[in-house]
């Protein structure tokens, strides 16, 4: 999903975490694999032939399809079609030759899933009334997760659904507000909630509720833990030291949970004006945790350590304002980061912040990684198709797309790219076999 905000004055102030005890010197990272070999195997019921979530299935924003169109005329790429849809920034996930969003329309927010070769809709829900927000934009933010025939969508009201991916039937839905005493954050609830082992990963808010699982099949609250309100990002999975944990970036900063009952393993403060972390955490194997939020604030490495008694605790290696991720998060690959400091595109060593080049034009744009690509989507709806290279930013070929406000991550699958803006979907075929 993305998100956004505009107008605001954020203020952040950090610091480390944990204890004094002695700690192993940790292995160096891997140059590239941000989610990692383990990670995978957690994984697996994700399958890495669908693009089945926020950011991907492994939540990095990465495509291993690197072998795409990157020429094309004046006209840009082939355009396979374009559906009319409405308000929102939620992400696009496509599964079993289904594509499933969120839009708001004529008065009501909806989920609708499409039909991946035709954009035909084949079914579609009401989720609540039209979330406005004229600061921002209307319309739901969070991006559907599917996995095992079921669709799991959070609205920007708090309700969150389980729906079936074959017909938009309901299974089951909670409601953060009515039944847990949550507060709809300022610019509405934007996180893409996560799934692993049997349960569904949420952050919901309140007093011993800001942490929540819940039951795949049923919704029965499975844990409910810590004093935390939900910001703008979405969790992650990561395996520090063998041990899975579930990687929150709240209003009170990153906080990492045993993925069974919820007990909390570390924490890191990063406290933002207005509550505004978005962005979500880059899991840099085999123990690094990267962070970024916009409006002065800055970015953040931090390794995470296992004590010799077994404690984790997070330190930071380096924090800098060379990138202030707004809305966009970034990607990495072979040791640098990719992404947006604001409304400039740049590169940045991931292991010291050291800032590689920049590039401007892009407004408040996002972006992905296909292979050793970047596919960047300005904010008004140009595209560009570029090497990740920390040398500098060489578009191999570039084309305008779309015309509203764009920022939602593109979506790339076999071979097809697909983009939205406020008014509409379009998918875009980079195929190189049906190059003429």
């Amino acid at each position: 999903m993305r998100f956004f905000f505009t107008l605001m004055v954020i203020v952040m102030t950090t610091a480390g975490c944990g204890n004094n005890e002695p700690v192993a010197k940790p292995a160096k990272p891997e140059a590239s694999a941000p989610a990692g070999n383990e990670v995978r195997i957690l994984l697996a019921n994700h399958s890495e032939e669908d693009w089945n979530q926020w950011r991907g299935p492994l939540r990095n924003g990465i495509s291993g399809e690197g072998n795409i169109l990157t020429e094309w005329g004046p006209q840009g790429p082939p355009v396979l079609w374009r559906q009319n849809l409405g308000a929102g920034f939620s992400g696009i996930s496509v599964v079993d030759n289904s594509v499933y969003t969120m839009y708001g329309n004529a008065g009501n927010d909806y989920l609708v899933a499409l039909d991946a070769g035709s954009g035909a809709k084949r079914w579609e829900l009401k989720i609540g009334e039209k979330y406005r927000d004229r600061m921002g934009g209307d319309g739901p933010r969070s991006t559907p997760t599917v996995i095992d025939g079921r669709v799991y969508v959070v609205s920007a009201q708090g309700k969150l659904f389980a729906v079936d991916a074959a017909n938009g039937k309901v299974l089951w839905q909670r409601d953060f507000v009515a039944e847990y005493g949550a507060q709809i954050p300022r610019w509405g609830f934007s996180t893409s909630v996560l799934v692993y082992q049997g349960k569904v990963y949420a952050e919901v808010g309140g007093s011993g509720k800001g942490f929540a699982a819940f039951d795949a099949q049923t919704g029965e609250v499975r844990w409910m833990t810590q004093n935390d309100q939900p910001a703008y990002s979405s969790p992650i999975l990561a395996v520090i030291d063998e041990i899975p944990q579930i990687i929150f970036f709240a209003t009170s900063g990153l906080v990492a949970l045993n993925p069974d009952n919820g007990e909390r393993y570390w924490a890191a403060p990063w406290h933002t004006s207005y509550d505004v972390n978005a962005a979500t955490p880059i899991f840099i194997a085999p123990n690094q945790i990267f962070i970024s939020s916009e409006y002065d604030v800055g970015a953040a490495l931090y390794r995470v350590n296992r004590s010799t008694s077994g404690k984790f605790e997070a330190e930071q290696i380096w924090k800098n304002r060379q990138m202030k991720n707004k809305m966009a998060t970034s990607v990495f690959l072979d040791g640098y980061l990719y992404g947006f400091d604001g409304s400039i595109l740049k590169c940045i060593d991931a292991q010291t912040g050291e800032m590689k080049w920049r590039e401007r034009g892009f407004g408040e744009g996002t972006l992905m990684l296909a292979g050793e690509r970047l596919v960047v989507l300005s904010d008004d709806g140009e595209l560009s198709i570029a090497g990740a290279s920390p040398n500098g930013f060489t578009p191999l070929a570039t084309a305008g797309v779309l015309s509203g406000r764009c920022w939602t991550v593109p979506t790339l699958l076999n071979g097809r790219l697909y983009l939205r803006d406020m008014n509409q979907m379009v998918c875009l075929d980079l195929r190189v076999e049906n190059k003429s």
